[in-house]
């Protein structure tokens, strides 16, 4: 296969999610075979919670993003070229908002 993703007769692909898997560890669960239910196959009843939590704390970063397109598009269109760099910083401050519940 290419890229080196060759299976072994263990089953396990040569490349490191794959490498990750092998050493036994249970939250690992396959690496790239997580389904990203996480919230709902948690033994603890708080996860979903968190997880609105986090998701509650990234939202005003997109509505941000959302209006500062629609101010700037209206007003400037001359400087829509900085958008992609303005919606790189206000995503990562979305991210550093919700990083502490995320898990």
């Amino acid at each position: 296969m290419p890229g080196g993703l060759d299976p072994r007769p263990g089953g396990a692909p040569d490349s490191l999610p794959g490498a990750l898997s092998r050493d036994g560890d249970p939250q690992c669960r396959g690496g790239v075979e997580r389904d990203g239910n996480h919230a709902r196959d948690s033994a603890s009843p708080w996860a979903y919670e968190i997880a609105w939590l986090a998701i509650e704390r990234f939202i005003p970063c997109v509505v941000a993003r959302g209006l500062l397109t629609i101010v700037l598009e209206r007003s400037a269109p001359e400087v829509l070229w900085i958008l992609p760099g303005l919606w790189q910083i206000l995503y990562s401050l979305g991210l550093f908002a919700s990083c502490r519940l995320l898990p």
